[in-house]
C-alpha cells in the first residue's frame, strides 16, 4: 500500500515493495484496520524479504555500480532514479558498491 501523501521516490518503494510480495508468491496473514483504511500484513520475514527484493528491482546492483563509479552520491542516484534518498543509501551499503568503489579508488 503507499500513501498519496508520499513523495514521488517513496511512492516507487511503496510500490515496489508491493510488488515483491507478489513476486515471491506471499500470502496476506491478516488484515488490520484503522479507521476507514484496510492494512495487510505478511509475516516479518517475508516482509524483509519484499523489502530486500524491492531495493533489487528499483536500484540493481550493476547500476549502482555504474553511478557509484560516476560519483553519484545517494542524493545523486535518488534524483537520477527516483527512488528515495534512504533507498539510495541503504543500497550503496547493502549492496558492497560503496565499499568496492572506495576500494578501487584507493588502488589508483
Amino acid at each position: 500500500m503507499y500513501s498519496p501523501l508520499s513523495s514521488p521516490g517513496r511512492t516507487q518503494s511503496d510500490i515496489a515493495h508491493e510488488v515483491a510480495h507478489l513476486l515471491l508468491g506471499h500470502e496476506v496473514n491478516t488484515v488490520k484496520r484503522i479507521g476507514d483504511l484496510s492494512f495487510y500484513t505478511c509475516n516479518p520475514d517475508e516482509e524483509q524479504e519484499a523489502t530486500w527484493l524491492a531495493g533489487c528491482l528499483l536500484l540493481p546492483r550493476p547500476l549502482l555500480l555504474r553511478a557509484a563509479r560516476q560519483r553519484m552520491d545517494s542524493e545523486a542516484i535518488s534524483e537520477a532514479f527516483e527512488v528515495s534518498e534512504q533507498m539510495a543509501a541503504f543500497r550503496l551499503r547493502t549492496t558492497g558498491v560503496a565499499q568496492q568503489v572506495s576500494a578501487e579508488r584507493a588502488k589508483h
